[in-house]
């Protein structure tokens, strides 16, 4: 078994990406204000979100193309939200940045290290939020010209955002040192950078086996092991690879490493792999997500789905389905925007 991660470079990931935020460009804009708070954007993007997945919904394509915009849609939807929790203090000049194709990658995510090389490239947005952007993404150019232009009280503030003994000739010292790389792939792709082949891959195969591994630093292990090492993984930590196929595009090999699981491990092992996914999406839910799951659900063998319901203990699980039964993306978005979800 294999998992192709490559299927996020194939010439129509780059038109679907095209098609969604040309029409989030034109239809999702900001309004003008010195600082926009968490609050603001939410509300605004996902009023656009709906507004948007229905008009989706509406255009004369054929089905499975509709759902593929429509899992993508609701991906990107996700990642903007995501960059503005995070960096909300770059104010409305930062949003250009962020709807520009060439910000993004070609499997719906935000190129984080590209949209933060643009901002610390633009005058328009406060020096020292640019400095920390650019810090924090490991841009050691951008960093070590922005850290010279700062005064002492701006270095002060940099400080205070986490930035720890900057010098200009030494890039990340003791912060790359004490950072996570379970959460940072810019951080552990830089601290890779140098490694010797066989130690790097030791080192991932010992990080893509921690249960707690967030899905985009498991792709990135994922992407560079060969099949064998790829099925250890796989093996050693089944629940990680699952939630890391449990976006677009990648979701096309969801069914299919399932179904690898569902002839490998006892069905009391898969049931609480998926319930722990469940439980998760329950707590934090995402629309393409919640797609996934409904679909991988309906494909799941009987003898799972028998096995569920005979144990008490996974009655939250059947509740959680049977809630998902009858609801269509944008319903299930219209519940996450009215916080009523089920």
């Amino acid at each position: 078994m294999e998992i192709d991660l490559e299927i996020a470079y194939e010439l129509k990931s780059l038109c679907y990406l095209n098609i969604v935020l040309a029409q989030i460009r034109n239809n999702a804009r900001l309004t003008e204000e010195n600082f926009i708070t968490e609050n603001y954007v939410k509300e605004t993007y996902l009023q656009k979100q709906y507004e948007l997945s229905l008009q989706i919904e509406m255009l004369p394509l054929p089905n499975c193309l509709i759902r593929e915009l429509s899992l993508l849609l609701n991906k990107i939807f996700s990642e903007i939200q995501y960059f503005w929790d995070s960096n909300s203090r770059i104010g409305i000049a930062g949003e250009a940045h962020i709807l520009d194709t060439r910000n993004w990658n070609l499997d719906g995510s935000l190129n984080e290290k590209k949209i933060a090389k643009a901002i610390s490239q633009d005058s328009k947005i406060n020096k020292c939020q640019r400095f920390v952007l650019a810090f924090h993404n490991c841009l050691e150019e951008e960093a070590a010209l922005l850290w010279d232009q700062l005064s002492l009280p701006e270095r002060v503030e940099a400080r205070s955002s986490g930035v720890r003994y900057f010098r200009k000739n030494i890039f990340m010292f003791m912060y790359l040192e004490n950072k996570s790389f379970y959460t940072d792939v810019n951080a552990l792709s830089f601290r890779l950078r140098n490694v010797e082949d066989e130690r790097k891959i030791e080192k991932v195969l010992n990080l893509a086996k921690q249960e707690n591994m967030i899905p985009k630093i498991m792709r990135f292990c994922l992407s560079l092991l060969n099949p064998e090492q790829q099925k250890e993984i796989c093996i050693k930590n089944p629940g990680g690879v699952l939630r890391a196929l449990l976006t677009w595009p990648y979701h096309q090999q969801f069914i299919t490493v399932a179904n690898y699981f569902w002839n490998t491990i006892p069905e009391e092992k898969f049931c609480n792999i998926i319930s722990l996914i469940a439980c998760e999406l329950q707590t934090h839910p995402q629309v393409e997500q919640l797609q996934i799951l409904k679909e991988f659900w309906d494909a799941s063998p009987d003898k799972f789905k028998v096995y569920l319901m005979q144990e008490e203990r996974f009655t939250c699980l059947i509740h959680f389905f049977d809630s998902l039964e009858n609801m269509t993306p944008n319903l299930m978005l219209f519940h996450i925007w009215k916080g009523t979800w089920p």
